[in-house]
């Protein structure tokens, strides 16, 4: 006698149905219309929270949205190079740039005059 079980494994995150994805899909695209129009906000900025509900609190249908439409992909994309880019400004203590320095000897044997020099504070060789 051969016994079968009912058991699905899946490798990963577990897939999302494709009809709650597009229902998900419309009622958030429906509700970033109405209040983009009522309240004059930006589209991308409602998508932004959107996107950051989605990531805190581990939202699978949220996350698989973003991640299939590569305008709000691209949204999370940027936030998160700007958020690490600034984590890291905020631990590294960086100088001021300085502008290259520019020296010029106004007579020389040349009609257009002396030596011209462009140097950078930077590089001390």
């Amino acid at each position: 006698m051969k016994t079968e079980y009912a058991v699905e494994f899946y490798f990963g995150v577990r897939p999302v149905k494709t009809f709650n994805l597009y229902v998900t899909a419309i009622f958030l695209s429906l509700a970033v219309n109405l209040l983009s129009h009522y309240t004059k906000a930006d589209k991308k900025n409602l998508w932004a929270i959107i996107d950051e509900i989605g990531k805190k609190y581990k939202i699978k249908l949220i996350n698989t949205l973003i991640l299939a439409v590569p305008e709000l992909l691209s949204g999370r994309i940027n936030r998160e190079i700007d958020k690490a880019i600034d984590e890291y400004n905020s631990m590294v203590e960086l100088d001021e740039p300085q502008p290259p320095v520019f020296t010029e000897t106004p007579e020389g044997k040349t009609p257009l005059g002396g030596e011209m020099r462009l140097r950078s504070p930077w590089n001390k060789k």
